[in-house]
């Protein structure tokens, strides 16, 4: 189901198409470059830019999110079994884990890996650095913060 050393790759790429086909507008041919793109969760998580050069002159900051899924790679899942990966959050300004949160039931619901096995979401549980339930992850109003955010799934028979 997940290739060798590409399990995060692969959720991280379904998260970006999942992502953009559920938030971003019909006429937006380019996130960078619509009209909506300061206030667009798809621009700000994948095509995050700056008026000015950030480190080493770089134009697009950082993504503010790692997943972390090394036990998964190269791994196939048998029906009923639960999987989980981590996500890093770095980011506490804006409500993101709703949008994560949403296209991660999506991407399960349209199916994983080669063959498309069809998972379901179990639960998507916000920790703070210290690994305690967090229940202020999504609050907009938040400093910055690192939330580690394990999703939980299971692959549909």
């Amino acid at each position: 189901m997940f290739s060798a050393g590409g399990a995060a790759n692969a959720l991280r790429g379904l998260l970006g198409l999942t992502l953009r086909t559920l938030v971003c507008l019909p006429p937006c041919e380019d996130p960078r470059y619509c009209d909506a793109a300061r206030e667009c969760p798809y621009a700000y998580i994948f095509e995050p830019s700056s008026s000015t050069a950030g480190p080493s002159g770089l134009d697009s900051r950082p993504r503010p999110f790692v997943i972390r899924a090394h036990h998964l790679d190269g791994k196939t899942l048998s029906a009923g079994v639960p999987f989980h990966f981590d996500l890093h959050l770095f980011e506490g300004r804006r409500p993101l884990l709703y949008h994560f949160s949403r296209a991660f039931a999506r991407i399960a619901e349209s199916g994983l890996g080669k063959g498309r096995r069809r998972a379901r979401l179990l639960r998507v549980e916000p920790l703070g650095p210290d690994g305690a339930p967090r229940n202020d992850a999504c609050a907009s109003s938040a400093p910055p913060k690192v939330v580690n955010i394990p999703v939980a799934a299971r692959i549909d028979g």
